[in-house]
């Protein structure tokens, strides 16, 4: 037994060589089926590890994810059989699979361990998956010479073996890792999108709070309200709407004239999802009902933004689209809302600002257009914009001009704690707006007193 340990620890240790880049001992690598067995079921459990810190947990294994785990196997021991038939160095059929199995853990181990700070800069996620990608092909390619002991231009059948290894990858599969949340202490279902029951709900959810949506009142300058969470895998954007929404209706008179579209998997029985065409349908209801020379709708999207200036939108396994400032435009333009207070937090949001800008919009963002912004973690309640703006500031002033200019001192101060590069969130206030929003401002102030 201790000879098997002690082989599995010089292949893994070959590998943690083969992902430096750096030339393991050939004659060192444990090229035995029981150490190949077990490297590959050390490799499952740091994928399975990987997907739970991915998906959420808790949660439940889905063993029809095996076939896709495994798929590259067969090619792998087929660079082994053909790396030991070409070796100058008289390796066996299974060296070359030992050692890229063991380096692939190695580099997985350090995917995972950055799978954290991943999750909080999602739009690091796919950039980072593709460099771990490269850096595999790269180590195999370095392994694969040193256990033939031939040049590249010999070793090309091999390396296109590599390579379609690599596009394997790229192959739709299952998760071996699926959230299964459980029902909470109230009895309400936290459920998946794809389960059944939730699946079908959403085709009425949306249908349902539009139709309890009040029609505009004559005479009053009213405000309707749309909240917007759209990245399922993190809490911290469903738990500011789940703040924000009643603050909208106790502070700013929006009870009846507010809908909130939510991507996550405690609300896909109770909310309606948070997409692009969702928004849209949303946005064109309540220019239906709203006075349009009248009324203003106040439009709240929190997410993660990327430096394309495009809102993500995610709820695997779904494929949404995102929204962009031009696209957010057009659904504007077309629901016919001529006063709006957009308000957007994400990083990069700055780009909202020149498209959306007119003498009926107010824009604020949390961040310029060059920037991110913080406190986007699942354990947050609110981001660092969303706390100052809405939960801070707003319940002190019903003016979003003199929020948002309180807001950024001390979102400056929190960031400067942490040492954070600023934010620099942005704000443009039309002039015709300006006026309409002082006017209901008195009017709520003048409502609120005793």
């Amino acid at each position: 037994m201790s000879g098997f340990f002690q082989s599995m620890l010089h292949s893994l240790k070959a590998g943690a060589r083969g992902a430096l880049l750096l030339a393991p001992e050939v004659r060192s690598v444990g090229a035995t089926p029981g150490v190949l067995v077990a490297l590959v079921a050390l490799s499952l459990a740091v994928t399975i590890a990987t997907q739970a810190i991915h998906y959420g947990v808790p949660g439940r294994l889905d063993l029809w994810g095996l076939r896709g785990a495994l798929f590259d196997l067969p090619l792998v021991l087929l660079a082994g059989w053909w790396a030991a038939r070409v070796s100058l160095m008289g390796i066996g059929p299974l060296s070359l699979p030992v050692a890229l199995i063991s380096m692939g853990i190695v580099i997985e181990v350090v995917f995972l361990a950055a799978m954290p700070a991943l999750q909080a800069r999602p739009e690091w996620l796919v950039t980072a998956y593709y460099g771990v990608l490269v850096w595999w092909w790269i180590g195999a390619a370095r392994l694969l010479a040193r256990f033939t002991g031939r040049a590249p231009r010999a070793n090309w059948p091999g390396l296109l073996l590599l390579m379609l290894i690599c596009l394997a990858s790229f192959l739709p599969a299952t998760p071996l890792w699926r959230a299964d949340p459980k029902d909470d202490e109230r009895g309400r279902h936290k459920a998946s999108i794809e389960r059944e029951d939730a699946f079908h709900a959403q085709a009425h959810l949306l249908d349902q709070a539009i139709e309890k949506l009040l029609p505009q009142r004559a005479g009053v300058e009213d405000l309707y309200f749309v909240g917007f969470a759209s990245h399922a895998s993190q809490d911290v954007f469903r738990k500011e709407l789940e703040v924000i929404a009643p603050l909208m209706r106790e502070r700013f008179d929006t009870e009846g004239r507010s809908l909130e579209l939510v991507n996550n998997p405690a609300t896909v029985l109770t909310r309606p999802l948070a997409t692009r065409t969702n928004l849209g349908r949303a946005l064109k209801a309540i220019g239906a009902r709203m006075d349009r020379e009248e009324d203003v709708a106040v439009l709240y999207l929190t997410s993660h933004g990327s430096r394309t200036h495009e809102l993500d939108i995610t709820f695997w396994p779904l494929e949404l689209l995102p929204i962009t400032p031009a696209s957010l435009k057009r659904m504007l333009d077309e629901a016919g809302i001529k006063w709006r207070v957009v308000i957007v937090s994400a990083c990069y949001a700055g780009g909202y600002i020149e498209p959306l800008k007119d003498d009926t919009t107010l824009v604020m963002t949390a961040a310029d257009a060059t920037h991110q912004s913080f406190g986007c973690s699942s354990e947050s309640s609110f981001t660092y914009f969303g706390r100052a703006l809405f939960d801070e500031e707003l319940r002190r002033t019903r003016s979003f001009p003199q929020a948002f200019d309180r807001a950024t001192v001390s979102i400056r101060q929190r960031e400067n704690e942490q040492k954070f590069e600023h934010s620099n969130p942005q704000i443009s206030v039309g002039r015709l707006i300006a006026e309409k929003l002082k006017r209901i401002e008195t009017r709520l102030e003048q409502a609120a007193r005793p």
